[in-house]
């Protein structure tokens, strides 16, 4: 079982939905609507940033974030399997 709220990339979200279903829902997806332009130009953002980073604290506290997953295409090339990485 994953801990908490989750965060996820933009590509992800959409499976992420499907496999997990409505207990676990994705923080922004290809769907576009019901996810307003500001929180994509975040996730875009979050991505692109440490996890560590200032602004990452300040998202996982305002959302309750504790479980980030990407694709690790993503990542230099790499396959296309999911990782997660919990924030303790």
């Amino acid at each position: 079982m994953l801990p908490g709220q989750l965060f996820n990339d933009y590509n992800s979200g959409g499976y992420l939905t499907l496999r997990l279903g409505p207990k676990y829902p994705d923080f922004a997806d290809g769907a576009g609507f019901p996810f307003p332009l500001e929180l994509l130009m975040k996730q875009s953002a979050l991505v692109e940033s440490p996890p560590d980073s200032a602004v990452w604290t300040e998202e996982a506290d305002r959302y309750g974030i504790n479980t980030i997953i990407l694709s690790l295409a993503r990542i230099g090339g790499l396959n296309t399997s999911r990782s997660a990485v919990l924030r303790e």
